[in-house]
């Protein structure tokens, strides 16, 4: 029975089936000293894999956390232009002078002067619909 390559370079596919290969045929006495140099390889693999991954989540991390920043900073620069319009629509609104309620309620209606209008009669309208007498 050949001995194992305990690489921990190797691909982990490869250190799997030196790890299966070695536990099929070897013999009860010989298959834990035979298996243990290619687990711990697969262990050292896949410590260092780890690592690597954690390294790679940490800078994604930082990353996130600066883009959430400017963000934060955006929404807030937002806010404060959004406050300044609305005191500057205020003040206009103050400037203006209007703040007659029977005013603006007829300039909402169309600016109708009541005094323009014709005297009412006590006439009655003569005709029927489309001004055609009824009673000739």
């Amino acid at each position: 029975m050949k001995i194992a390559d305990t690489n921990p370079d190797r691909p982990i596919e490869e250190i799997l089936k030196d790890i299966e290969d070695q536990a099929q045929y070897g013999t009860r006495t010989t298959v834990g000293p035979i298996v243990l140099g290619p687990m711990a390889a697969l262990l050292v693999r896949l410590s260092r894999d780890a690592k690597e991954t954690a390294r790679e989540a940490a800078a994604t991390a930082d990353k996130t956390l600066v883009f959430t920043k400017y963000l934060f900073w955006a929404t807030i620069i937002l806010l404060v232009v959004t406050v300044l319009l609305f005191g500057l629509e205020l003040m206009k609104f103050y400037e203006s002078g209007d703040r007659n309620p029977e005013t603006n309620k007829t300039q909402h209606q169309g600016s109708v002067d009541i005094n323009k209008l014709p005297a009412p009669t006590t006439e009655q309208p003569k005709g029927g619909p489309n001004g055609m007498d009824l009673l000739k």
